[in-house]
């Protein structure tokens, strides 16, 4: 399969996500495991969707990846150095630490932490080697 045809499914369940399941206030708990699942799930394929873009070099589609994989989770902080790491294949540094400031904020504003030093260490990896040549992207 063509690496667009290889995304259609990742991209049909990805965009199938509206949002927290049933989030009624009278059904808070009763869903909260399945609401989390979900969730979950979503943003592992839409980070998946994002490396998947990046490898065979679409840049529009992976910046879509980007924005979906950080509005599902936008605490994970798997879908940040994701969403790091393309930015980095595509040689934009700024854009790397524009997602890592992202990623900060979100985490203060939304969990009250700040970021795990396993990720402070990934994100000042990718920055060090944002510079370097990457593959040519396509539109």
């Amino acid at each position: 399969a063509r690496p667009f045809e290889a995304a259609a499914p990742a991209w049909a369940a990805v965009e199938a996500y509206r949002g927290p399941l049933l989030a009624e206030p009278f059904l808070e708990t009763a869903f909260a495991g399945e609401r989390e699942r979900l969730r979950r799930r979503a943003a592992a394929i839409a980070t998946w969707l994002v490396a998947h873009h990046a490898a065979v070099g679409e840049r529009r589609r992976g910046e879509e990846a980007v924005e979906r994989a950080t509005w599902i989770d936008p605490t994970d902080e798997d879908v940040w150095l994701a969403a790091m790491r393309f930015h980095a294949a595509g040689d934009r540094p700024e854009r790397v630490r524009q997602a890592y400031w992202d990623a900060r904020k979100a985490l203060k504003a939304r969990l009250g932490l700040t970021p795990s030093s396993a990720f402070e260490q990934a994100a000042r990896d990718l920055a060090a080697g944002a510079g370097k040549p990457a593959a040519p992207w396509r539109a």
